[in-house]
């Protein structure tokens, strides 16, 4: 049976719902992200490449792939929190937005992944 999410409305399953909370838009120098990316747009980008993930499994198995020949066989994430369980290819999808002269110069495999598929 799914979870249902005590943060969502009522009867709306976890994995169903992208929620970004009025602190994903405040303007800090503490959550700017490579760049020098606004986070809100940042994280906007973050959490809609979180839906495309729930809908399109088969482009996370194809992003670790990428990540891990852009780091010589083991995967290094794009930045600090991509190392974290699942947010890995939400954080390159913003980057890829974002930045994509520097997602090209750094990891050159996953730039093409999202090229090819954004």
């Amino acid at each position: 049976m799914p979870t249902v999410d005590p943060i969502t409305e009522p009867g709306v399953v976890r994995g169903q719902q992208l929620k970004l909370f009025a602190n994903a838009f405040r303007g800090s120098t503490d959550l700017s992200r490579p760049g020098g990316q606004e986070p809100a747009v940042w994280t906007t980008i973050h959490e809609v490449g979180h839906g495309i993930a729930f809908k399109t499994p088969g482009i996370v198995a194809k992003f670790a792939a990428a990540l891990a020949a852009d780091g010589g066989g083991t995967a290094s994430p794009v930045t600090d929190y991509g190392a974290k369980a699942g947010e890995g290819f939400p954080e390159a999808l913003a980057f890829f937005y974002t930045d994509p002269a520097i997602l090209q110069a750094t990891r050159p495999a996953t730039f093409a992944l999202m090229k090819a598929n954004f």
